[in-house]
């Protein structure tokens, strides 16, 4: 995931400085340069699309954070479960409780570990993904009302129960 953020940055920054006419001029027109540079232009622009590729599979992977509210509920609710599921079975084995995975620490800090992945994971993945890709910019509204929505509920100390209430 840090690796990908890194690249994604760096590429949105280069977009950036294209964008701002920054890019120095030509090379000079030496066969040999030209088609050196014409390589590595086409095996910079393919690793570009396979970062593209990579990055949005990864981005849909962590979306959840980044959808209309009622889905993103929904979906927190079910990779909750999902990890405290996991968390129980290794407290019945005896087993080291995985990070996350503790129902009984996570009941009482939900919304504070999703401002945490929010703040710490999606947000700096999603910022340089939305300038590289103009139509992420939905999902990073959608991802501010969602942490605003994460930081109401830590503010006013909103039980677990309470938040997913309204679920089905």
């Amino acid at each position: 995931h840090a690796d990908h953020v890194r690249k994604l940055e760096l590429y949105a920054e280069d977009i950036r400085e294209e964008r701002e006419g920054e890019f120095l001029g030509e090379l000079p027109k030496s066969s040999v340069l030209q088609r050196l540079s014409k390589h590595s232009l086409r095996q910079e622009a393919l690793e570009n699309k396979l970062l593209l590729l990579e990055s949005t599979l990864h981005a849909a992977d962590l979306s959840n954070p980044s959808r209309p509210h009622p889905i993103m509920l929904q979906w927190t609710a079910r990779v909750l479960e999902e990890f405290w599921l996991q968390g129980d079975e290794e407290r019945s084995l005896g087993l080291e409780i995985s990070p996350m995975c503790d129902r009984e620490v996570g009941n009482k800090s939900v919304a504070k570990g999703q401002i945490g992945f929010i703040d710490f994971v999606i947000k700096p993945f999603y910022s340089p993904l939305a300038e590289i890709i103009p139509e992420m910019g939905e999902a990073v509204d959608e991802l501010a009302k969602n942490r605003t929505f994460w930081a109401q509920m830590e503010e006013n100390k909103v039980l677990m129960e309470d938040i997913f209430a309204s679920l089905p």
